[in-house]
């Protein structure tokens, strides 16, 4: 079977493989094309390859930004599985049949990821979301990681590539995901999660696991609006407030005159305004507990699995609830006490201290000499007297770990994936922040925990 997938997958990557000489000798052609191949192919390989492209398309410390852009198209377009495999599995979990435990269940999947798709049910009136795996990832995952490793220890052994550190790398991510095709995991993360956030569980949660197996999880469906959903209504008062009604003179600039008059607009942009505040300020809480206290993170934190759940009044904060927790990180004292070491140094402005925690962000690290680690600290000095100056200085600090990031590849400095995670999720956060609430400064926000 190995074999046989081995010959399928040279199939798949025929074509990105005999173009790699062209690719490699004209750049147009590299970042036009090429990357469009090897996308492709990535996105016919199945689970484990998909998941791996889309690890690679926010890995810009590793690989080139277009190559990145490119490869975050595998985000999208998750396959579904048929009707008869949901109802094989969820029947086989419950030990009986789907309509005798549920009074509803949709047979349409509303959501789809390359693990797993999700079907709305309803159980004693309550509304659950079922999450079923799909048929034989669990087993293709593992062979495919069986070739992903070869692969990687071959690249690891060509010289000038070792720094890349492929193999480790694979090994780390092959333990990440093989524990997300076990839906039970999930739900004891779901648990914990639910017990560490449960004092603020009028603000924030997450779904609860109301039933498990390995293939099967039932969930609490939480309605509301995912937080990408809200820009659109932020972004419309912002585009109304700048715009001028003359000399268009149209019916809608008049009616936006007379809200105007009565300041139903400005109430309506005050509100939203504050929403937005809301969302970051409590978002970045959230953040900065599960790094500082719990030592577990959320580790697909984007806004596709920001949900806020509001009721029909403007004037109160929505709930933040975070989806999908089959992916997380846990952290080691060390990592923990390097990162906030790093956040803290951006805090201060000091590059050379940033660049100290950050040569230990693998116990592996290939930049070790005196001459490359002096270089690469000049590099990073460089970069906060031009980028970083420290709080209070309006520092956007999703700018300067993009420029961190692009740093370590110039230098070839390992990062262990964990470290990878928290930039994500920071990254995710000023994504959040420059489109709800441009004017809030996350570093300065953070402070007064870090300090």
């Amino acid at each position: 079977k190995l074999l046989l997938r081995a010959i399928y997958l040279s199939f798949i990557y025929f074509l990105p493989f005999v173009t790699s000489p062209l690719a490699l000798l004209v750049p147009s052609f590299r970042d036009h094309v090429w990357y469009k191949f090897l996308t492709m192919s990535l996105g016919h390989s199945g689970a484990a390859f998909i998941k791996w492209g889309q690890w690679a398309s926010v890995r810009p410390d590793i690989f080139p930004l277009k190559l990145c852009d490119v490869l975050s198209h595998l985000h999208s377009n998750a396959p579904k599985h048929s009707w008869k495999h949901t109802k094989q599995e969820v029947e086989r979990a419950l030990g009986c049949s789907i309509e005798r435990y549920f009074e509803r269940f949709d047979r349409e999947a509303f959501a789809s990821g390359s693990i797993a798709q999700v079907h709305f049910a309803t159980h004693n009136g309550q509304k659950l979301a079922v999450k079923v795996r799909h048929p034989n990832v669990k087993e293709q995952i593992a062979s495919d990681f069986r070739i992903m490793r070869a692969f990687g220890s071959f690249v690891d052994s060509i010289p000038g590539l070792h720094w890349l550190n492929l193999e480790a790398s694979m090994e780390q991510f092959s333990h990440t995901i093989a524990s997300q095709t076990r839906l039970d995991v999930e739900a004891n993360h779901l648990d914990i999660f639910n017990d560490n956030f449960r004092a603020q569980r009028q603000i924030c949660g997450f779904p609860k696991a109301v039933f498990c197996s390995e293939s099967v999880l039932v969930e609490t469906f939480e309605e509301g609006s995912l937080a990408t959903h809200m820009v659109l209504p932020i972004n419309r008062a912002k585009a109304r407030k700048s715009r001028s009604w003359w000399p268009l003179g149209s019916l809608s600039s008049l009616l936006h005159s007379c809200l105007r008059c009565f300041h139903v607009e400005e109430e309506m942009e005050e509100t939203l305004s504050s929403t937005g505040h809301f969302i970051v300020a409590k978002g970045e809480d959230m953040y900065l507990q599960m790094l500082l206290k719990d030592n577990l993170m959320h580790a697909d934190l984007h806004p596709g699995n920001i949900l806020l759940q509001h009721n029909n009044s403007l004037h109160h904060n929505p709930k933040i609830i975070l989806l999908d927790a089959g992916m997380v990180a846990q952290l080691k004292a060390d990592e923990q006490d390097n990162f906030i070491g790093l956040l803290k140094a951006i805090g201060k402005g000091d590059g050379s201290m940033a660049a100290d925690f950050i040569l230990r962000f693998s116990c592996n690290q290939t930049c070790t000499s005196p001459e490359l680690v002096e270089l690469f600290r000049q590099d990073m000095v460089r970069l906060f007297a031009e980028h970083c100056r420290g709080y209070g200085h309006g520092v956007h600090i999703g700018n300067v770990l993009r420029l961190i990031l692009q740093t370590l590849r110039v230098h070839k400095v390992r990062v262990d994936v964990n470290y990878v995670t928290l930039v994500l999720n920071i990254l995710c956060l000023e994504g959040l922040a420059s489109a709800f609430q441009p004017d809030y400064n996350l570093l300065d926000g953070a402070r007064p925990l870090l300090d």
